[in-house]
């Protein structure tokens, strides 16, 4: 019965929130040693912090999903976000090293797509921009399980005063308890 039991995560959207500010600021500092026009800028500035965004959206660990005990077996999660309790399937949680592989690869290929763009994105290091945006609630996981567990019947079901169980001389089976 506790395999059914979904492990609670915390979101911490300021995690997200400073590493992308402070990757803004990182690029806007690059564009002042740069001679790029200011209108086309807001625009390499924004496709950069949509892949940072998205990353942080998802959900980013500390270690991968193997590393947690509690997560053997589990299919997935239930991130709580402003209060609000949302499953999220694990594969779709990063863990630090995933997520700045996924940072990686997205920079690369929006490099190739123009040259100002790489001039920028060669200028970032993208493993500074990344952090964990959610722990492990054990306190409000306890007491899911709790609940479960005090759920937990006994019986399998109510037999009446003087109801027949089974008459002498049947064969019990696990068909004939279920």
């Amino acid at each position: 019965l506790l395999n059914t039991l979904i492990p609670y995560f915390i979101y911490h959207d300021s995690n997200g929130k400073n590493q992308i500010n402070a990757l803004s600021l990182k690029i806007e500092e690059i564009f002042r040693k740069e001679t790029t026009e200011i209108l086309y800028s807001r625009v390499i500035k924004d496709r950069i912090i949509a892949i940072f965004e998205k990353i942080y959206d998802s959900g980013i660990l500390e270690q991968n999903i193997s590393s947690y005990p509690n997560l053997a077996g589990k299919k997935e999660l239930l991130i709580v976000k402003n209060n609000i309790g949302k499953r999220i399937p694990v594969g779709g949680i990063y863990s630090l090293k995933t997520a700045y592989t996924k940072a990686s690869i997205e920079l690369n290929e929006l490099k190739l797509t123009d040259n100002d763009l790489r001039l920028i994105i060669e200028k970032l290091h993208p493993e500074d921009f990344i952090n964990a945006n959610l722990t492990y609630d054990s306190e409000k996981t306890r007491e899911e399980e709790h609940k479960i567990l005090e759920n937990l019947s006994t019986t399998r079901g109510v037999i009446q005063e003087g109801e027949r169980i089974v008459s002498k001389g049947d064969v019990i089976s696990s068909e004939t308890y279920t």
